[in-house]
């Protein structure tokens, strides 16, 4: 029987499989009769990707002899196959000098292996959609939401695409190094250091170059230090008042508070004055005027709160396609969710593979993506809050993947949380002299803040300080010489 016989229903009525099996025996021949046609054969092609099982581990045994530089012929790897029920269902040993008797030109072998892998991807599909199918047609207690077997299939299909589609162009160092003085004369010629997408903060542009395109940067900082208005304050608001179009995924801020801070900072406001109506008739003008200069913004804002590496990934491509974003901002990691393959793993791999899932994002779409995340609390029990790297969830991860890892802290909010009490033996004198100390010092530190850039690959570690408006929730460039924006 010959394997098409054996693989493909003899009722035409039954459901086939996609496979196109003359092609994978026209293959194994062409590799059977030269070895070194391996060399041909597309990144990523795997024994996985035959539709025959034997076909599969012929693959298998024709690779482990190239690996270990040994000739695979028919007359060389029969031995491995002697006792194999699946090969002498097709005729044996015999089968091998067939296929090999049978063999593709060499030109053909890409093109074969490629429509293979397309097989094997058809038939993966039909699994993933089958499965969902069968989920949606279940409507007993224990049936999976509609909305999670769309957040299923939308993991399962960014999956396989990933494996198949999305592998990154293998360059060569000619090509690679074109594309670094290529950046080297734009940045000449703009007379700056920038080479990537403004920060919003002069000092912080210099210290890290801008946002450049293909890296992963991870602000992080205690709750009230400022991390989300940096992010969606400084950084995409910067961007977006030069007209570059991006994304932003806002799972703890709706879209609404996002553009009211963005119409305060343009009207010198306090945030809140807007969503309080406290701006006065002879405002109202200029109310509309900055409402249609924000309305020009090239932003988009994704407020859905259940959000995974998969669906942010599949939403940024679409608005990558549809509107060329530049950057992606995520706001912010401790409020994502693992996709559903990692569902029953533990907290530091989850967050692991969120973190990894926001470093592939950069590298597919080759844009800058600014991940927020909060920290523990350990810097709080230190006498020296300043936050350090092993103050990060899932800190081995972060680390690994992050290209830049900067910290937002601020002395003036540890200091106004800070209650000096009289302690025991302490005489009024010396209580009232520390006293003052902290008081001095919760002066000194009004409108200041610090942005610790505690790992820049390819460049150096650096705090650049800065101003801070908390009436307008807002960085500044310059801190003020007295306390007090």
């Amino acid at each position: 029987m010959t394997a098409t016989e054996l693989y493909l229903p003899a009722n035409a009525e039954a459901p086939v499989l996609p496979s196109n099996i003359e092609a994978e025996q026209g293959l194994l021949g062409a590799l059977l009769y030269d070895n070194r046609l391996i060399d041909r054969l597309p990144d990523g092609f795997l024994a996985d990707h035959f539709f025959v099982p034997v076909h599969g581990r012929i693959f298998g045994e024709i690779m482990g002899a190239f690996l270990e530089s040994r000739t695979a012929d028919p007359r060389t790897i029969k031995f491995a196959f002697a006792d194999d029920p699946d090969l002498g269902e097709v005729g044996g040993t015999e089968y091998l000098a067939e296929i090999a008797a049978n063999a593709i030109t060499g030109g053909a072998v890409a093109d074969y292996a490629k429509a293979i892998m397309d097989m094997a991807l058809r038939r993966e599909l039909i699994d993933v959609f089958e499965r969902g199918l069968s989920a949606t047609r279940r409507f007993d207690a224990k049936a999976p939401s509609p909305a999670r077997i769309v957040e299923h299939l939308d993991s399962e299909i960014i999956r396989l695409t990933s494996n198949s589609q999305d592998r990154a162009k293998v360059r060569t160092a000619a090509e690679s190094v074109d594309a670094v003085i290529a950046r080297a004369e734009q940045a000449m010629k703009n007379k700056s250091p920038i080479i990537g997408l403004p920060t919003g903060l002069n000092e912080l542009d210099d210290a890290i170059g801008g946002f450049e395109p293909s890296k992963l940067y991870v602000v992080a900082g205690r709750p009230g230090m400022g991390k989300s208005v940096l992010g969606l304050s400084n950084f995409a608001f910067a961007s977006a008042c030069i007209g570059k179009p991006g994304l932003i995924i806002s799972s703890e801020m709706d879209a609404e508070e996002v553009t009211s801070r963005w119409l305060a900072n343009l009207m010198d406001l306090p945030t809140q004055a807007i969503s309080r109506g406290q701006i006065g008739e002879e405002n109202w003008q200029r109310l509309i005027d900055c409402q249609r200069q924000v309305q020009k913004m090239p932003v988009h804002i994704d407020d859905e709160p259940h959000q995974t590496p998969s669906r942010m990934l599949r939403t940024a491509k679409r608005y990558r396609q549809r509107h060329k974003i530049e950057y992606v901002i995520i706001d912010h990691l401790n409020r994502l969710y693992p996709d559903d393959h990692m569902q029953r793993a533990g907290e530091v791999a989850q967050i692991g593979s969120i973190v990894k899932g926001c470093k592939n994002m950069a590298k597919t779409l080759n844009i800058p993506v600014i991940l927020l995340a909060q920290l523990n609390r350990n810097c709080e029990m230190r006498e020296d809050k300043r936050p350090m790297q092993s103050d990060l969830r899932a800190t081995g991860d972060i680390e690994q993947e992050a290209d830049v890892i900067m910290f937002v802290y601020r002395d003036e909010y540890y200091l106004e949380k800070h209650t000096v009490v009289q302690r025991a033996n302490e005489s009024d004198t010396d209580f009232h002299a520390r006293e003052g100390r902290h008081l001095d010092a919760l002066h000194a530190s009004r409108g200041k803040a610090e942005i610790i850039i505690a790992k820049q690959r390819g460049g150096r570690e650096k705090t650049v300080h800065c101003g801070w408006s908390g009436r307008r929730l807002i960085f500044t460039d310059q801190p003020p010489a007295r306390g007090g924006l």
